[in-house]
């Protein structure tokens, strides 16, 4: 049951940072795509 839980925590904890970088990205992706297209 232990390595249930082991599992879970680490793949919650590769899963967060994922979405805050994908997050970042696409706010990245935006302003590039406006800058872009006002130049």
């Amino acid at each position: 049951m232990g390595y249930v839980s082991l599992y879970l925590a680490l793949i919650s904890s590769l899963w967060a940072p994922a979405q805050i970088a994908k997050k970042d990205m696409f706010l990245v992706w935006l302003s590039v795509s406006s800058w872009s297209g006002h130049s």
